[in-house]
């Protein structure tokens, strides 16, 4: 194995050789992320020095902030892959 690949490209070509599959890495920008509930796309709101939990504006759902920004990351990772016309039955993006 190359010993210039970063720790993410040496662990898509090890899963890609174990599963058989062509496995692409992208990057996601995660900016945003922790803003906007990932289901109803409301603005949560963050108590000062209580970041781990947020309340959201729109549906009052109390929201683990860290569970929802890889939720949404996921969900910008699956509408890039569309976009390109990925193939999607074996596509599965990763935080």
């Amino acid at each position: 194995m190359p010993d210039d690949l970063d720790i993410f490209e040496k662990a898509v070509l090890i899963a890609s050789k174990i599963s058989g599959r062509q496995i692409k890495l992208i990057q996601i920008n995660p900016s945003s992320t922790s803003i906007y509930h990932y289901k109803c796309k409301g603005r949560l709101s963050r108590e000062q020095y209580h970041y781990d939990n947020a309340l959201c504006t729109k549906c009052g759902n109390i929201i683990n902030t860290h569970f929802n920004a890889a939720q949404n990351i996921r969900d910008k990772g699956e509408k890039f892959l569309k976009s390109i016309n990925y193939p999607f039955s074996h596509a599965r993006v990763t935080v």
